[in-house]
């Protein structure tokens, strides 16, 4: 029931296992962890997951599982070539279990599927290098037109002005403009 109970949860909560017991020189993998690398539980070895690592992340994977086997947590986050050819982006934890004379028994960690987290990431990312673009561009068609312009913050009604507004009245850009500022530069 116990075994059961844990792999619904892995499922609910999209999360693989896997473990190398390093007496025996045996892997295994969850159905989960299977499922987010796309093979089948049979085919999966140390091995074979490492040979799929995204070739631009081999070798910090390969540095992280190393500091592993030392006795650091392994935590990395890295592109994983599905065997279509479709890279998904893979969270693993992992820690190096010791016996009771401290040495190396087996190596366990998780795997998550964060592709869609990643994807997401990079979609913000992007849109805000848009609008910093978007941006600049404003500030320099306003610089060439001589148009300056505000926005008002409704939440909190502050006032952002913009460089050329600054340059009209002629402030000092580290100066607070304020509308009674403004006001008092008009003949």
């Amino acid at each position: 029931q116990s075994q059961l109970v844990m792999a619904v949860a892995q499922r609910i909560i999209e999360t693989g296992t896997w473990s190398w017991d390093m007496t025996t020189d045996v892997f295994t993998c969850s159905p989960e962890c299977a499922s987010i690398v796309g093979l089948d539980v049979n085919e999966i070895t140390f091995e074979t997951l490492s040979s799929r690592v995204h070739p631009d992340d081999r070798q910090m994977v390969a540095e992280a599982h190393q500091r592993a086997l030392q006795g650091e947590e392994l935590n990395v986050e890295h592109r994983f070539l599905l065997p279509d050819g479709t890279v998904k982006y893979i969270h693993a934890r992992g820690r190096l279990i010791l016996d009771e004379v401290r040495s190396p028994r087996a190596y366990i960690g998780t795997i998550v599927d964060v592709t869609e987290t990643r994807l997401a990431e990079d979609r913000i990312r992007s849109s805000l290098e848009d609008a910093q673009r978007a941006q600049a561009s404003l500030a320099e068609a306003q610089k060439l037109s001589h148009v300056g312009s505000y926005r008002i913050k409704p939440s909190t009604g502050e006032v952002v002005w913009s460089e050329e507004t600054y340059n009209i009245y002629g402030f000092d850009t580290s100066m607070a403009l304020t509308s009674e500022v403004i006001r008092e530069r008009v003949h």
